[in-house]
Formats: C-alpha cells, structure tokens, sequence
C-alpha cells in the first residue's frame, strides 16, 4: 500500500476525499472498527454523513488499499465470532476482492453496518470456521435492508422538505395580506399592482406606494 493517492483526482469528491485524508493510511485509521457501533446503531451517520465508496477508496488510493480496509473488518470480524477456523490469507483477499467487485458501489459506513449487525446475528453464525459465503449471502440480506431503510430515510426528508415548503408559503401569504392591509388596498388588488410592478422588493416595503400605481 502505498503513502499517497495513487491517480490523479477524477472530481471533486475524489479531491474532497484526499483533502480529509491526504495518505491511505489516513483513510484507513479514520474508518476503523472501532466506527462500526456508530454506524451501525445511526441510520443517518450509515447512510448520510460523508464516507466514500468502497470503489471511490479503490479508485483515488488503489485497489489494494480497500481490499486492505476489507481485510481488516474481516479479521476483526472472524476474531469476534470466536470460530475455530480462521480465514487464511487467500480466502481473505479473494473475498475482498469478491465485495469490491459485486458491492463497491457501497459506503464504508454502510459497510461497517453491515459487519455491526452481523456481530449482532442478525444474519446466522459461523459453524466451526469462518465461511466466505455465509458473509456474501448476508451481503444480500443487507442490501434488501439498505434500500428499505434509505426509502424511509428519503421519505422523511421529503416530507420535512414539504413541511419546509409548505411553512414558506404560509408565511408569504401573510406577509402578502398584511401588506395589503398596510396598503389600504384590497389583496388581489394590491398582489396584482406588486406583483406587476415591483416583485423584486418587498411587499411590506411596496405596500406604502402601492397606491400610486393603481391610480
């Protein structure tokens, strides 16, 4: 692995990425395991702060960067099972470079939920050793989690935004009607006079004029 990107930045996130850590060693210390109980316990934290992809670490530090970070989650992962039989040296990479290949496109905070909820059982146990296909096989109950929880995440938001929407309007109608009031003018009279003549200042400040342009 080496100390520096290994490309030349392709966009902004891949410049952001280097701007929050500069080496792969960075990247790697900052997305720990230690961060899977943030991750895994935070709906937000998972799915909206900042972490890049699995194929964005791939692409700006190099391939054996992530395939080091899935390395070290998968260690850490056999270790807590406890299982008698480790995954060897080849099983370990060849199974990094199985998620980079089929879920790369996932977070690494999304990724550490997934080895958080697995240390929690929600998807089976190791028998004996460490298998690599029981962790692909949760990989895919994960994904159908990820989508339903990112659905309700982005139906929250767009309800909060409506709500946003909506709060704005509301306070617009009653600047519009108190400005009528001021203006001695009736509503449709006076939002017609603004909004022909003035919608660029306000209308409690076109509200003392307004008489002038329905002369």
């Amino acid at each position: 692995m080496t100390s520096s990107p290994s490309t030349s930045p392709r966009n902004s996130l891949d410049l952001a990425l280097i701007s929050h850590y500069p080496t792969p060693q960075a990247a790697l210390a900052a997305h720990n395991p230690d961060m899977q109980t943030l991750f895994g316990t935070d709906n937000l934290a998972a799915y909206r702060s900042y972490t890049p992809a699995l194929a964005t670490l791939s692409r700006v530090y190099g391939r054996e960067t992530a395939e080091a970070w899935l390395e070290i989650q998968l260690k850490n992962l056999a270790d807590y099972s406890g299982a008698r039989d480790k995954l060897n040296e080849f099983q370990r990479l060849q199974l990094a470079r199985v998620i980079i290949g089929e879920w790369g496109f996932l977070r690494l905070s999304e990724l550490m939920r997934f080895f958080f909820r697995f240390k929690a059982g929600r998807y089976g146990r190791f028998y004996g050793s460490v298998d690599p296909l029981v962790i692909t096989e949760a990989i895919c109950l994960y994904q159908q989690e990820r989508l339903g929880e990112i659905a309700e995440i982005e139906k929250e938001e767009r309800r909060a935004q409506d709500e946003a929407d909506r709060a704005v309007r509301d306070r617009h109608h009653a600047e519009l009607h108190r400005a009528a009031a001021l203006s001695g003018l009736d509503r449709a009279t006076f939002i017609r006079l603004w909004t022909f003549n003035a919608p660029d200042i306000p209308p409690d400040e076109f509200a003392p004029i307004a008489w002038l342009f329905d002369l």
